[in-house]
């Protein structure tokens, strides 16, 4: 107890030899109470978890474990110094951890760094531990890539609107400029069948008056072949009539696809054209300039896109089938995938996909793979499954037999009572659907 106090009249001098007055100050208040008369672990403890780890001062922390073991300097010491270097163990790994839970991976290599040579000599201890420096230093990686993605996909998004923007008004003067085309073929057309009619009005008068001139009676058999002659001009006027003659109205071409297009569907309404790419992308276009033009998007798929369906009762949903399995759910409206499903691993291939026109679901056909020289001779066996548009779960697998062909082509009647499905072996397999 003398040496305590000799200690702190120590503590008490320098404190005023340096002036540090404040420091005095408190350090007398804390003498003066039950507290500074006794060794007091909770403080230490409270010193550790509440300053040095939450606060990242990892010098501090590693200093006072520093002093500790100085402390114990006697060969009887060795048990509680052994315990010492345990429980340090212990409270730099518990440090690290904290810095990984609070998204401080910054803090993780800053001890991985400065503390290079004890943790190189305390080897085995910590071998496992430096996976962290490497979990920690992709997750920066990951998270910088993260954030320049972000980036691209931004000026990707604004390299699109002004592609459309330069589309439609392509679009729009090409219209203008085919309309002008078409006023003109008229007027041309119109003036020519005028003069046309003139001449042959003309001519019918000369060739009346000459025959009146010169024939003035018929008899009845020239009479007769001339009505026969009169019903076979009706009739081949009729028929002509029932082939009209086939007019374009207008006609467009998009641009965008860098590849072969392997699909391209209608929406419900008309109003948008869904093309897919073996590149793996989709694209969504806007033929009608007085239409809207905010669902026009690219969707990158990462795989060859085989199949496409819009869901029959609105324009919201596109479906999405690659050959990789993959079954995307894209919103026109939010412009995002709402839902990606995926086959199973004996069936990686989407054939075809086929939206119910009354209930909220959709058929896959999806196939296995082989070696072949064609795409139907690379299909295996095939596998039919029934989706719920709403859970994004399957209903059901359509019974097939066993071995079953692959599916090419699936189709619902008017009313969604019915599936058609075609296979390779020539068959075509009839389901009633009841949801």
């Amino acid at each position: 107890m003398e040496n305590i106090r000799y200690a702190e009249e120590l503590v008490r001098e320098f404190l005023v030899f340096r002036g540090f007055t404040s420091t005095l100050q408190a350090y007398e208040t804390e003498l003066s109470t039950e507290i500074g008369k006794n060794f007091q672990v909770d403080k230490i403890l409270d010193l550790v978890f509440s300053e040095y780890i939450p606060k990242y001062q990892l010098d501090r922390l590693v200093a006072l474990f520093t002093f500790f073991k100085q402390c114990f300097t006697s060969p009887a010491d060795t048990e509680l110094f052994s315990t010492l270097v345990k429980l340090e163990l212990s409270v730099l790994r518990y440090y690290v951890v904290n810095a990984l839970k609070s998204g401080r991976q910054d803090k993780v290599v800053e001890f991985y760094g400065e503390s290079g040579n004890y943790l190189m000599q305390k080897r085995e201890d910590w071998l496992v531990w430096f996976a962290l420096l490497r979990i920690s230093t992709e997750k920066n990686t990951i998270k910088s890539l993260k954030n320049d993605i972000k980036q691209l996909n931004g000026k990707l998004a604004e390299l699109q609107a002004l592609l459309e923007a330069k589309e439609a008004e392509i679009s729009q003067l090409r219209r203008s400029h085919h309309g002008a085309d078409s006023g003109n073929n008229n007027l041309v057309s119109g003036t020519a069948g005028s003069r046309h009619e003139g001449q042959q009005v003309s001519e019918i008068c000369q060739e009346s008056s000459s025959s009146s001139s010169t024939v003035h009676g018929v008899d009845s058999q020239s009479s007769s072949s001339v009505k026969s002659k009169a019903r076979e001009n009706e009739q081949a006027s009729v028929k002509e009539e029932d082939f009209p003659e086939v007019k374009v109205d207008f006609q467009e071409t998009f641009l965008g696809h860098n590849s072969s297009i392997s699909c391209c569907r209608f929406s419900a309404s008309g109003s948008n054209i869904a093309s897919s790419s073996i590149d793996g992308t989709v694209r969504i276009w806007t033929y009608d300039s007085s239409t809207p033009s905010s669902r026009n998007a690219t969707i990158y798929c990462g795989a060859e896109v085989s199949s496409l369906s819009w869901e029959c009762r609105s324009d919201r949903l596109l479906l999405i089938g690659t050959t990789n399995g993959g079954i995307k759910a894209w919103n026109a409206d939010a412009k995002r995938v709402v839902c990606d499903l995926s086959t199973s691993r004996d069936f990686p291939s989407i054939l075809d996909l086929k939206c119910s026109p009354v209930e909220p679901v959709f058929v896959s056909a999806a196939a296995s793979r082989r070696h072949g020289s064609t795409i139907f001779d690379r299909t295996g066996f095939a596998s039919l499954t029934v989706w719920h548009m709403k859970t994004w779960k399957p209903l059901t697998v359509l019974p097939l037999g066993e071995d079953p062909p692959a599916i090419t082509s699936v189709c619902f009647n008017h009313n969604g009572k019915i599936l058609a499905a075609s296979a390779t072996d020539g068959m075509i397999h009839m389901f009633g659907i009841l949801v």
